[in-house]
């Protein structure tokens, strides 16, 4: 790897052309809100920067927001304020915590336009404010973020370019006035012209160079270091800066100062944040500038951290049922639709693939509610997400202090998943209208098993989901990271809590547990031919074999279902394979081990 230098007019203009392909695809990759709908939706919308941030229980101990203080630049709509009180979900309190994937999380300086809603019944929340509060409407997507050196505000689902020429002006002519100037800010915005400000970006005034990093492909979360080469660094510690995988890689996230374990004028050490995904790596001198990587750094998977006190944190499971995990319950709406197998089978995607010690209760839940401490680990359908947001899975924490290092494990989850949406159901593929909910389903579990977002379509934890794609199937990537996260959870006991104990691919709850026993797999280990003993001669549809990466091996459709099938293994490389036999009644998954 090697610093770029301002050698090559042409370079420039081929990375200005490769951004402008990769802002085009990007708009292809969520379910966006347009700019013009968010604004008529929404009763305030200022520029600002969040100058402070507090975390706070609710009024009824049942819920942790935290609360950003935004110093306002502009207005665009609404009324006329110098700051804004702005809620968000989640946040830590003491030794308590709260995540809610898919929701917008904010640090102190960052700066952009903040697209609101007043909150209306705000007295539960009680935070001895006098002023109004605010949410984002449209949750991150409500949020374009400035990046200033590249001159662009982005939601990480569209991109503006040349931020006073074109975004202010979008926005004016979706108000229909001109922005009220509250303060001049100091973002030195219409100073710059675009194209110099993303050659700037790759380019900056600095004697320091980087010259390699100790590796290609990394984790983010684990504790992995980063051993970062080059000269003119300086000897006193500044910051590193990695892609951030919330964004899709477009912005950058800054890691701990705790997190940088050491720093000379020629080598950096830093562990890579739990927020980094695949790309460019900045380092920000105290006295030379800023040096961008001209490689991409790999990210392959992430795990949840807790920021804490200035340091950053694993999270792990414990055994909070008796019986070596977790149970989920649905509530009566979600048990009676066809979300309930969905579901179901992407729960056993994770089981099988991890060993994750989930079940699903028998019992259904009359909970409708998901943002309350109640013991439960519901499953609900919501109106409460908008148009925006697929589905949300809340980790609730608890940490304690042993020794000299604080500890948090999983204490309660919860997934709610929009109502609203034109879900495909089924194992068939989603038409082109529809979002595929196992797929999403999915993802939701895989931050329930505290993997965070990454920057590869081709991965189960991709920061978006396009309509009419689904993705159900856990690679060698997405197994590593859920695997790690599974290995620190069974191996010791935390906070008086009993370590998980890891289950089997076979142990599943209620109907599947009968509907699984009516199918006899063996012999298994296989060398050559696995033989499928039909017991009850069910009606069966398909039978489909994956490999470890997640890759089809064997797919067969059945019209006419023998009490016996065979499946010639013999050209298979051994490894350990996962079998799906879809019947009219659901779906059994079985781990296969070829010799």
């Amino acid at each position: 790897m090697k610093f770029l230098t301002n050698t090559s007019k042409k370079l420039t203009t081929l990375i200005i052309l490769v951004f402008n392909v990769l802002i085009h695809a990007q708009h292809e990759s969520l379910l966006k809100v347009k700019l013009s709908d968010q604004v008529s939706q929404s009763n305030q919308i200022v520029e600002g920067k969040v100058i402070s941030k507090s975390s706070f229980w609710d009024e009824a101990h049942q819920f942790i927001y935290t609360k950003q203080i935004i110093e306002v630049y502009k207005v665009f709509k609404g009324e006329e304020v110098e700051t804004i009180e702005l809620i968000t979900k989640g946040g830590i309190v003491g030794y308590d915590a709260i995540i809610v994937s898919h929701s917008l999380q904010l640090n102190e300086g960052d700066a952009g336009v903040f697209i609101l809603d007043e909150i209306i019944n705000s007295k539960n929340i009680s935070i001895g404010s006098a002023s109004k509060l605010f949410t984002s409407k449209f949750e991150s997507q409500g949020f374009y973020k400035y990046n200033i050196r590249k001159n662009i505000a982005s939601n990480g689902t569209e991109i503006f370019e040349d931020i006073p020429n074109n975004f202010y002006k979008s926005l004016e002519n979706q108000t229909q006035k001109s922005a009220v100037i509250i303060k001049n800010n100091n973002l030195n915005l219409n100073s710059t012209l675009s194209g110099k400000v993303i050659q700037n970006n790759l380019v900056t005034n600095t004697t320091a160079t980087m010259s390699s990093f100790n590796g290609k492909s990394y984790s983010a979360g684990t504790k992995s270091i980063l051993t970062i080469n080059g000269t003119g660094f300086g000897d006193t510690k500044g910051s590193v800066s990695f892609s951030d995988a919330d964004f899709g890689g477009y912005f950058y996230s800054e890691a701990l100062s705790s997190e940088i374990l050491s720093w000379t004028d020629t080598k950096i050490e830093v562990e890579i944040p739990d927020t980094a995904g695949t790309g460019y790596v900045k380092v920000n001198t105290m006295d030379n500038g800023t040096v961008t990587s001209s490689e991409k750094l790999i990210v392959d998977y992430a795990e949840i951290n807790l920021d804490y006190n200035g340091n950053s944190y694993q999270t792990q499971h414990v055994d909070k049922n008796g019986n070596g995990g977790y149970t989920w319950q649905m509530n009566q709406e979600f048990y009676e639709s066809d979300a309930n197998q969905a579901f179901t089978r992407a729960l056993n995607t994770w089981k099988c693939g991890t060993g994750i010690n989930w079940d699903i209760s028998a019992e259904l839940t009359s909970v409708t509610k998901y943002n309350s401490y109640d013991n439960v680990n519901s499953i609900i359908f919501s109106d409460d997400l908008g148009g925006t947001v697929l589905g949300q899975c809340y980790s609730r924490y608890a940490g304690c202090a042993e020794g000299s290092k604080i500890v948090w494990y999983v204490v309660e989850l919860d997934i709610v998943f929009n109502r609203s949406i034109n879900w495909n159901y089924s194992t068939s593929p989603p038409e082109s209208n529809q979002i595929d909910f196992e797929s999403v389903t999915v993802h939701e579990l895989g931050h329930g098993h505290q993997l965070g977002h990454v920057v590869n379509s081709n991965y189960i934890m991709n920061y978006s989901l396009s309509t009419g794609k689904y993705l159900r199937s856990l690679t060698a990537v997405d197994l590593e990271g859920g695997q790690d996260v599974q290995s620190r959870s069974t191996s010791s006991e935390i906070c008086g809590e009993l370590s998980m104990v890891s289950a089997s691919c076979s142990t599943l709850s209620n109907d599947e547990f009968e509907l699984s026993s009516q199918f006899n797999i063996y012999p298994n280990p296989v060398e050559s031919t696995l033989f499928i003993q039909n017991n009850e001669n069910l009606n069966v549809h398909q039978i489909t074999m994956h490999n470890i990466q997640g890759s089809v091996v064997f797919n067969q459709s059945l019209k006419n279902w023998n009490r016996t099938t065979e499946i010639n293994v013999s050209h298979l490389t051994s490894g350990i394979y996962l079998l799906s036999i879809d019947t009219v009644h659901g779906t059994v998954r079985k781990k296969v081990l070829i010799k």
